[in-house]
């Protein structure tokens, strides 16, 4: 159980509103690794993200919340480019960041942020 408790990735997408509280005060502060999508981000960070630079201001948020060595924003809306989806990742506490465009997919999907999560 004390393992499962440190590598629980943070979805606050898919619970009531009620529960984000939680999720801040009692699993982020005791992941190992953060995984939100930009919404989820700015939830728990309780900051917007319109730019990249907010992008690491959250990703920085998020690491001083807790003992979270990676914080992933799995996908955003991040920049100007309207065709393409943005991650961002913060590895060893900030000291590394990396920034990955996809390009957008007219489409709908369903569960890519778990496949993204998985095959982290």
């Amino acid at each position: 159980k004390q393992w499962y408790q440190r590598r629980v990735a943070i979805t606050a997408g898919y619970v009531p509103e009620a529960l984000l509280s939680v999720y801040q005060k009692s699993i982020v502060p005791i992941a190992d690794v953060l995984l939100p999508n930009q919404f989820e981000a700015e939830k728990l960070s309780g900051m917007s993200i319109t730019c990249e630079a907010d992008g690491w201001k959250v990703c920085d948020k998020l690491h001083s919340q807790g003992k979270a060595e990676t914080v992933v924003i799995t996908s955003g809306e991040i920049g100007d480019n309207p065709d393409e989806i943005v991650s961002l990742g913060s590895f060893n506490r900030g000291e590394t960041k990396v920034k990955v465009c996809i390009p957008r997919i007219p489409s709908s999907f369903t569960g890519s942020g778990d496949v993204f999560a998985a095959s982290f």
